[in-house]
Parts: C-alpha cells; sequence; structure tokens
C-alpha cells in the first residue's frame, strides 16, 4: 500500500499494520463469498477491501491489549468456575454411589 494512501485511509492515532490487517480481513472475506456465490471478481479482493473503506463501508478498530487481556482473564475464571463445578458434581455421584453401595450392604447382610 503506497504511504499517502495509507494516510488518508487511517483515522488520527490508528497504525498502518491495524490498516493492512484490517483490509487483509475484508479482503479475505470478499473472496470467501465470491468463492461461496461462484462470482468472479473483476477487481482484486484487495482493491475491493480498499474501495470499501475508502467507502466507509466498514470501519477498522483496534482492540486495547487490556481489553483484551481482561477478557482472557474472565474467560479464565469462568472456566475455572465450571471445573470447580464439575469436580464437584462428580464428588457428590461418587459420594451418592458409596452410600448406595452400602446401604446394598446392609440390606445383604439383614437378609441373610
Amino acid at each position: 500500500m503506497i504511504k499517502p494512501i495509507a494516510d488518508l485511509l487511517t483515522e488520527p492515532g490508528q497504525s498502518r499494520y491495524a490498516l493492512c490487517v484490517g483490509v487483509a480481513k475484508r479482503a479475505r472475506e470478499v473472496q470467501e463469498q465470491a468463492e461461496q456465490t461462484n462470482t468472479i471478481l473483476e477487481e482484486k479482493p484487495v482493491e475491493v477491501a480498499v474501495e470499501e473503506l475508502w467507502d466507509h463501508e466498514y470501519r477498522i478498530v483496534e482492540s486495547d491489549r487490556n481489553e483484551d487481556e481482561e477478557a482472557d482473564a474472565e474467560k479464565e475464571a469462568r472456566q475455572a468456575e465450571v471445573l470447580a463445578a464439575e469436580m464437584k458434581a462428580d464428588e457428590e455421584l461418587e459420594e451418592e454411589a458409596q452410600a448406595e453401595e452400602a446401604q446394598a450392604g446392609e440390606q445383604d447382610e439383614a437378609a441373610e
């Protein structure tokens, strides 16, 4: 991508890296849509993606690394809660099975 064009397409404070990644992602989407509909593209997918960005048909949003880290921490906390709940349920099932075995053993002894 030519630097002056990149400067026109980026918003203030936006990196050129984010621009390249965003345009590349959109170009892949354009290509996939064309393949799914069996459409032959007259322009290259990257050209279509750049034109769509220029026409404000989509917007590139950079994620904040801190937000990503917080989301990862929340996900790990939820996974830990699920794991703890599963372990507790397994323990309860095991206790119930042991209690049933003990009852069956007592009934067998009482029957003899």
